[in-house]
């Protein structure tokens, strides 16, 4: 009301002027006023009322009210009553035009254009028009907002190619920008598709003395999508299934479709997965296992794609919006790798023998070196006469021209070393001990070892990042004297103090052992990748004999194995721990008996063989090389900045500094760059180097660090994968509701593209505190006067018909 007024009273003048509110041109005050007004009405009624007693009711309402009603509006005149309002300033308010320029503006509509195009056509068509009534009061800036927000020249100039939204952080950098000038408000042009986590935070952040006023450049209709979600991906230890892919599938308005997700190189399919989509919006998890068929890095595609039929798995669909979102690149390193383990024991032992059997069938990936003891160090020298020998008695009888062992040393027996290798017996450098990925203790005492060896290997698991693994056995753990040790802090299990408290029991017992939930996680506890029939493998598997058992496992420690069977005596006890410590880890095998499978089983079984492939591969799989390349992401993103940590140790683990680094590229088409490189100056042993690929798919990375003298130190080479940035087409449905939500939060309104004139008159104008107050007097409008007298006429005219003038 307060517009039309203005205009009525002002003429082309209202178009720099602001109404604010109606008031009294009056010293006396607007409360004054209004009780005058209100006062007088009530007391001409009432005196009306009593003169004109003895009328009909109904006339002499009449003529009370035209009476009271003319008096009143003289008074009202009287008083000078007038709108106040604010004389606005041409260029002194702003308004802010904010255009969503994000990759999800390219998705296209039930007509097929897509949301960018709908924009541009329509400001085309109507933003001249919009900016002009805009520009009669404010001062427009136009800004292009998705991961950054920059100003824009011209709407044309849209090419929608910013790989992110964060569209309330959009909001809040242009009142940033914009701080200490006079905001109007401000409008936001997009599809709502934010990929900010924390919208709702924000939202309740925004300030609310400036409106946001939203327009949708969509609109919301049946959405049909199928997209993948998540992709992750697992290099397993079971011997049938090593690559294990997880996706996530989303869909939304496709119940009663089937889809097919696949893992692929280029055109062929490796493995592949029907699903059916019973619900409107429906998730999917699709496991896909498969082994690779050849060495190196590999690179793949997962995708998933609608179906018309089971039978016509090659025929897509077409109700498909977004094909952006069907696809995902991932790398297997399938590098042929050879992991060192070395077995120790006190004494020849048929766990020693299997153990080789079984991995011998993977010898090139997993060595084995074992060191036995065959004879143990004499503690004194014993007299025997004149046949007496400094020469330890395995020994005597040989021909002496040959360099024998002495009596006070132990005798090894070497299987799968190299000549000059363990000469010495269990190393006591570190340097010669960190060769080995996993190191085995199997049925070993602790004095077998001296402090220092016991010290190495402590070195081996917490700096080199190693696996230790002890077997049970009748002169282990607690029996072994482990217990009080520096070997105890490292283990998973709390050992007794006592051997006599707990140790070795029921060695004639039958133990039948089951994997836990954990074990079967893993894939190394796992003969088959059905449930079930996995269950019944393990059931039929041959009873152990021997057990150690543990007071307590640690916090923080994972069971992987356990004892089965019906004895409530020792259901549940743990067969096989393994936890953390340090940068490596330690596990412990409860027993030291497994090769009892072997001998129980039939010939062409061979369980466990991989058992103990799976196991052993899911201990060293992630021991970490000398030197390494940090914190490596899965994929990359094209044209953003990537930084390259680089950890570079000697062969004793030792961070080296100074060294002297050359680091380069390698891009998909053949190109090889090289990169400049920073040695850290907070963090011993860390270079960096940083690069922006241009290019998408599998890059190779190489690093060359060399010494003061030019000695090499570390060699590394590795891949990493760059993708172009599809975030903006993940879960990118026309979002409405949140555009409205955001203009909502901020005192603002929704419209949609053929709304633009209603949005400019929509916007406010703030007072300023320079700007001029205008008095718009109501008196200047001839209605009033009008109807005053016509009041006066019509109620004079009525007495006089009845007889009362």
């Amino acid at each position: 009301m307060l517009e039309r007024l203005t205009e009525l009273l002002a003429g082309d003048a209202a178009e720099d002027l602001v109404p604010r509110y109606l008031g009294f041109n009056s010293p006396v005050g607007l409360v004054f006023c209004i009780a005058l007004l209100t006062l007088t009405g009530a007391g001409v009624a009432w005196y009306y009322w009593r003169k004109l007693h003895g009328l009909e009711r109904r006339r002499r309402i009449l003529l009370v009210c035209l009476r009271s009603a003319a008096i009143v509006l003289a008074l009202f005149l009287a008083l000078d009553p007038v709108v106040v309002a604010q004389h606005v300033k041409p260029g002194e308010q702003f308004v802010a035009l904010l255009f969503d320029d994000s990759l999800s503006m390219r998705i296209g509509g039930r007509e097929g254009r897509s949301r960018g195009t709908r924009l541009l056509e329509a400001y085309a068509a109507a933003g001249d028009a919009f900016e002009g009534r805009l520009k009669r009061r404010h001062q427009v800036v136009r800004y292009r907002v998705g991961e950054t927000v920059e100003p824009l020249q011209d709407v044309a100039d849209l090419n929608f190619s910013q790989r992110q939204s964060d569209l309330t952080g959009a909001v809040q950098r242009v009142l940033s920008d914009l701080e200490g000038t006079a905001v109007s408000g401000l409008v936001l042009f997009s599809d709502g598709v934010q990929l900010s986590d924390i919208e709702t935070v924000l939202l309740r952040d925004l300030p609310k003395e400036t409106p946001v006023f939203t327009v949708g450049v969509d609109e919301a209709s049946l959405w049909r999508d199928i997209e993948l979600t998540t992709l992750s991906l697992k290099r397993t230890d079971f011997d049938k299934s090593p690559v294990v892919l997880t996706v996530g599938v989303h869909s939304t308005g496709l119940a009663g479709r089937k889809a097919v997700v696949e893992a692929a190189i280029g055109s062929r399919i490796v493995k592949s997965h029907l699903i059916e989509i019973t619900d409107d919006v429906e998730d999917h998890e699709v496991r896909l296992e498969f082994v690779p068929d050849r060495k190196g890095w590999i690179e793949y595609e997962a995708r998933v794609r609608l179906v018309e039929t089971t039978a016509d798995i090659g025929e897509p669909a077409v109700e498909d919006r977004i094909v952006e979102n069907n696809t995902r690149r991932f790398v297997v390193d399938n590098r042929q790798k050879q992991y060192r383990i070395l077995y120790v024991s006190g004494r020849p032992n048929w766990q020693n023998k299997f153990l080789r059997m079984a991995l011998e069938e993977d010898k090139e990936q997993l060595k084995l070196t074992s060191l036995l003891a065959i004879s143990n160090a004499e503690q004194k020298f014993v007299f025997r006469g004149k046949k007496s020998t400094l020469t330890n008695p395995l020994f005597e009888g040989f021909d002496e021209d040959q360099d024998r062992p002495r009596y006070d040393e132990t005798v090894f027996l070497r299987l799968g070393a190299a000549k000059d290798e363990l000469m010495s017996g269990y190393p006591t450098d570190p340097k010669e001990l960190f060769k080995y990925d996993l190191i085995l203790w199997g049925d070993v005492e602790r004095d077998f070892f001296n402090t220092e060896q016991l010290e190495v290997t402590l070195e081996f698991v917490d700096k080199r990042g190693g696996t230790l693994l002890l077997l049970g056995g009748p002169n282990s753990f607690s029996e072994g004297g482990y217990a009080g040790t520096l070997i105890e802090q490292m283990l998973p299990v709390v050992l007794y103090q006592d051997p006599d408290e707990g140790g070795r029991i029921r060695l004639q017992q039958p133990l039948q052992v089951e994997p836990t939930i954990e074990g079967r996680l893993t894939g190394s506890w796992v003969f088959d990748t059905d449930e079930a029939q996995d269950a019944r493998l393990w059931s039929e598997m041959p009873p152990l004999y021997g057990l150690n058992r543990f007071p307590l496992v640690r916090a923080g420690a994972t069971v992987l194995g356990v004892v089965g069977g019906q004895d409530e005596s020792i259901a549940g006890e743990p067969i096989f721990v393994v936890q953390r410590y340090g940068e490596g880890k330690c596990a412990i095998m409860a027993s030291g008996d497994t090769w009892q499978w072997q001998m129980r089983l039939k010939q062409e079984d061979d369980r466990h063989e991989r058992f103990w492939r799976q196991l052993l591969r899911n201990l060293v799989h992630d021991t970490p090389q000398s030197s390494v390349l940090r914190a490596k992401r899965d994929v990359y993103t094209q044209e953003a900045d990537a930084t390259f940590e680089f950890v570079i140790r000697d062969d004793a683990f030792d961070r080296r500094a100074g060294l002297q680094c050359a680091v380069s590229v390698t891009r998909p088409n053949g190109e090889v760059l090289s990169l400049s490189v920073e040695e850290s100056i907070r963090e011993v042993g860390l270079y960096t180097c940083e690069y922006t690929p241009v290019e998408a798919g599998l890059h190779k990375i190489s690093l060359v660090a060399l010494d003061e003298n030019a000695e090499p130190v570390a060699e590394l080479d590795e891949t990493f994968l760059v993708e172009s940035d599809h975030r903006e087409f993940q879960k990118a449905q026309y979002n409405g509701l949140f555009l409205r939500d955001l203009s909502q939060a901020t005192g603002g309104a929704h419209f949609s593209l053929d709304q633009l004139e209603e949005l400019s008159e929509a916007i406010p104008v703030p007072i300023q505190l320079d700007s001029t107050e205008i008095l718009l007097h109501l008196w200047h409008l001839p209605g009033f006067y009008l109807a005053l007298v016509l009041m006066m006429i019509t109620e004079w005219y009525l007495r006089r018909k009845v007889g009362r003038a």
